[in-house]
């Protein structure tokens, strides 16, 4: 019969989900699922980023420019006189920086229109160092230039000296031996002498081979995009990356985008969704805003749960119902859904016990401050009865009955009947009891829990589970026979807006200030 209800159910909540569990909710979901990843893959991007700026420091490059006044200078042979040992040796070897500094030259124009101008570039880690460099290399190469044309000219002025020398030679000769012919040598001679002069003449009006026509100056700016802008885009892209990681793996595992999906899933209807409020606390968050989401689903939760578990508490006369909230898997938010509907039973005036039955991960000791006292374990090795166990809550009328970890012969004594002693005995103390028990998928203390509570509900943390996680946690609850009333959706996004309910209504408020007063 609760099967029946639970398929229609079921089929009215999906086809409510299909209508609007699409479009932009969708949307919203999967970029606040994916925000981990994205944040993850920012950081991590950003640091890698913030390395490389670190190991790069800036570069600035400055310019100088140069014009070739020498006819006889082409541009192959101005550019391996740039090359050379002569000029960029030298000036390499006076860098003060530890850093590398690149030297670069280009020309103006081709070749066939070339206008004599070079552009010559130093780069450096600081500005003065690479105005310092791109000076020094132009400087460098007018002083090259200088002395070649000057060993040039000195050249040709020491041949006509040399032949002036000859022909002084030879007319001191013929004039020794009274011959003829010393009137035409003193003619070449003077005709010589007129070439010097003429040479040397032509060497001093001659224009500097090479005039730096731009000093080199310090550059305002490194090159190359900003420092912050590399920063700002390695955290954009990581966090693109990030996000379309997230995507891949929702796809991958086949993470439902809707609650109709997540009802095909596990073939179970979705009773309420819990925001994420309050970090996951949804007590607390509930007892903190009556009228906000973790209420909301906790009143949506009481009546299937309550109904269906008294349909099956009928075969225990006058005794109490046993509802176990159980996670799809852990982190599903079963320990806190377990807090809430238990709170949630006790505000109705009921008694209500909330039990932590997962010994391997015990939580609610730590929620309602219970650490070090006696508990659950106590009770299973006889060292405490129930009643020394038994502690009461802030709200009236809850009792937690707290577990420590437990190593797993303790967990072994639940299933050798233990369980079924407690919750029979507890039944008949309390109105309803809570049980908050491990992923069944994964534990078999889980199954156990859910085959002897008259109700189950699952807890499914949206965004989370997959397919296949899904699937094997209502398979387990089938195999244990357990009467599962459906899920609760925890940390919901707008996707899963069908299901959430808020009172935003001005009506309500007088209603939101008394709740739990």
């Amino acid at each position: 019969m609760s099967a029946q209800m639970g398929m229609s159910r079921m089929e009215q909540l999906a086809a409510r989900a299909a209508g609007a569990g699409g479009g932009l909710p969708v949307l919203l979901g999967a970029l606040r699922r994916a925000r981990l990843w994205a944040c993850a893959g920012a950081l991590g991007a950003g640091a890698l980023a913030a390395g490389w700026l670190h190991l790069n420091p800036p570069r600035f490059v400055s310019t100088a420019e140069v014009m070739v006044q020498d006819d006889a200078l082409t541009p192959q042979a101005a550019m391996r006189l740039l090359q050379s040992d002569a000029v960029l040796g030298a000036v390499r070897a006076t860098a003060t920086d530890a850093a590398p500094v690149r030297f670069a030259a280009g020309l103006d124009a081709p070749d066939e229109v070339w206008s004599g101008a070079i552009r010559l570039h130093a780069e450096a880690a600081s500005p003065r160092e690479a105005a310092r460099l791109a000076q020094g290399l132009a400087e460098a190469f007018a002083a090259e230039r200088r002395a070649f044309a000057a060993a040039r000219d000195a050249r040709g002025l020491d041949w006509l000296q040399d032949r002036i020398a000859h022909l002084d030679s030879r007319r001191a000769a013929l004039e020794a031996r009274g011959a003829s012919g010393g009137k035409a040598l003193e003619e070449m001679r003077a005709s010589l002498e007129i070439l010097v002069a003429d040479a040397r003449a032509e060497a001093a009006a001659r224009p500097a081979p090479v005039l730096i026509s731009t000093p080199a100056r310090a550059p305002e700016r490194p090159v190359g995009p900003s420092r912050l802008a590399i920063l700002l885009a390695g955290v954009a892209l990581g966090g693109l990356l990030g996000g379309l990681a997230s995507r891949a793996r929702d796809r991958i595992l086949a993470i439902p985008d809707t609650p109709a999906q997540l009802v095909r899933d596990c073939g179970l209807p979705v009773l309420a969704a819990a925001p994420p409020e309050g970090g996951g606390e949804l007590a607390a968050a509930a007892r903190r805003d009556p009228a906000g989401g973790a209420a909301e689903a906790s009143r949506a939760l009481r009546e299937p749960l309550l109904r269906l578990a008294a349909h099956r508490a009928a075969r225990h006369a006058g005794a109490g119902q046993v509802i176990c909230v159980l996670g799809s898997s852990a982190g599903a938010g079963a320990s806190s859904a377990a807090a809430l509907a238990a709170e949630s039973f006790a505000r109705l005036g009921r008694s209500v016990c909330l039990v932590d039955g997962d010994l391997r991960s015990p939580d609610q000791a730590r929620r309602y401050g219970l650490e070090g006292e006696v508990d659950l374990v106590s009770v299973i090795d006889g060292e405490a009865a129930l009643d020394d166990a038994l502690w009461p809550a802030a709200t009236p009328g809850l009792f937690i009955l707290p577990a420590a970890p437990a190593p797993a012969a303790r967990v072994d004594a639940l299933e050798a009947g233990a369980a079924e002693e407690l919750l029979d005995a507890l039944r008949q103390r309390f109105d309803v009891v809570v049980v908050d028990a491990p992923p069944p998928s994964s534990t078999a203390e889980g199954r156990l829990f859910a085959g002897l509570a008259d109700a189950c509900l699952l807890s499914v943390r949206w965004g989370a589970a997959g397919r296949a996680e899904l699937a094997g946690a209502a398979a387990a609850l089938r195999a244990a026979r357990a009467a599962t009333a459906g899920v609760l959706i925890t940390r919901a996004t707008d996707a899963a807006a069908p299901f959430r309910c808020r009172w935003s209504d001005a009506r309500f408020a007088r209603f939101a200030e008394g709740f739990g007063d």
